[in-house]
């Protein structure tokens, strides 16, 4: 478990993104950077920094007063490759790639990052990212979506899928109605 602990514990998150990029296939987007922003600042119980690539917002990576255990990346790949690097020399133990669209050769850089510095990578294209109730880590684009906290883990290859059982287990916990929550 120690392995994967900065993924799913982490005290100190940093989201990368863009309030300018706009990528139709990788996924890519303002709205996006925003609503996983939104989401982290609402529930997770840790400290998240914020850097806009574009400068709009938050931090320079090397500025930062600490050493996030969590980068999660919402960038293109060719600005995901540049941020990725900087955060594995940093130090950052894990990085969650929300976007999609690697060639081949972005993900060989990823590998090497891996067998380089040890840095553990989920994605890329993770579209819907982590979510733990018990410290409100949430890396979801859907905007001010969290079940209710309890003793179910739920691991999806899938967004589509993975949407859909959260989305139930929301309406469930709203709703109370269903005899399963």
């Amino acid at each position: 478990m120690n392995e994967v602990k900065a993924i799913f514990e982490p005290q100190k998150v940093v989201l990368m993104g863009s309030s300018r990029i706009r990528e139709k296939i990788g996924m890519a987007s303002p709205q996006l950077f925003r609503n996983v922003i939104y989401n982290m600042k609402k529930f997770f119980c840790g400290k998240t920094y914020v850097l806009d690539v574009d400068g709009k917002a938050g931090h320079n990576l090397n500025e930062l007063s600490e050493i996030p255990e969590l980068a999660v990346v919402m960038l293109p790949p060719k600005q995901s490759t540049v941020q990725m690097e900087k955060c594995a020399k940093i130090g950052v133990k894990a990085l969650v790639m929300i976007t999609g669209g690697y060639k081949n050769q972005q993900r060989q850089q990823l590998l090497k990052l891996k067998r380089e510095y040890g840095i553990r990578i989920l994605g890329p294209n993770t579209v819907m990212g982590v979510i733990n109730t018990a410290n409100g880590l949430n890396t979801t684009f859907e905007r001010d979506v969290m079940p209710k906290k309890g003793n179910i883990a739920v691991v999806s290859q899938s967004g589509g899928v993975g949407a859909c059982i959260l989305d139930w287990a929301c309406f469930c916990w709203r709703q109370n109605r269903c005899g399963r929550c």
